[in-house]
């Protein structure tokens, strides 16, 4: 990606990839919008301090952790990062940390590459458990039936479960 100069103080950029790393997400899209905080010598027009805000939109493809089906989420996730260019270090703004090295890789005097930080924007961005859908009964631990395919009839609680005899309980004073 172009880096801003006071001719061209802000940059605004599209771009489309695959994560070959992970085969679970696919499809991503990261509008990107980097301007120019300061620069590093007013003679020079090469930026010290970058505002990059993004935008990204990706395809997560996973395993159900309820009924083990595999299901695919449309994800969003935005940010806005600091890179510092003469220290080569990266701040996430909008979360709380400390500077750290890298993050973007440079790509001559005038571009750098951010496709780092957006791979770590869509780590953070992957929930650790993923559901087919919010209301997912899961499978029937006794004979293992897709409960969202309706009732397979069993008899879920099991047997030595210190609760039973209050399930008894509430049925005798239902029937009274």
């Amino acid at each position: 990606m172009k880096l801003p100069s006071p001719y061209e103080p802000v940059i605004e950029e599209t771009l489309h990839f695959d994560e070959t790393d992970d085969p679970g997400i696919s499809e991503i899209e990261a509008r990107l919008r980097m301007s120019s905080l300061s620069l590093l010598d007013p003679a020079s027009p090469r930026p010290h301090h970058i505002k990059l805000e993004g935008d990204v939109r990706f395809v997560l493809t996973a395993t159900c952790a309820r009924c083990l089906v595999q299901t695919s989420r449309s994800l969003r996730t935005t940010f806005t990062t600091l890179f510092d260019m003469e220290a080569n270090t990266t701040e996430a703004a909008d979360l709380e940390t400390p500077p750290e090295e890298g993050g973007f890789k440079r790509l001559g005097d005038h571009q750098i590459d951010p496709t780092e930080e957006i791979r770590q924007r869509i780590c953070l961005a992957v929930p650790d458990v993923v559901y087919c859908r919010d209301d997912c009964r899961g499978l029937c631990p006794r004979c293992g039936a897709d409960l969202n395919a309706g009732d397979c009839g069993c008899d879920r609680l099991p047997e030595g479960n210190p609760f039973a005899v209050l399930a008894g309980k509430f049925q005798d004073k239902g029937t009274r």
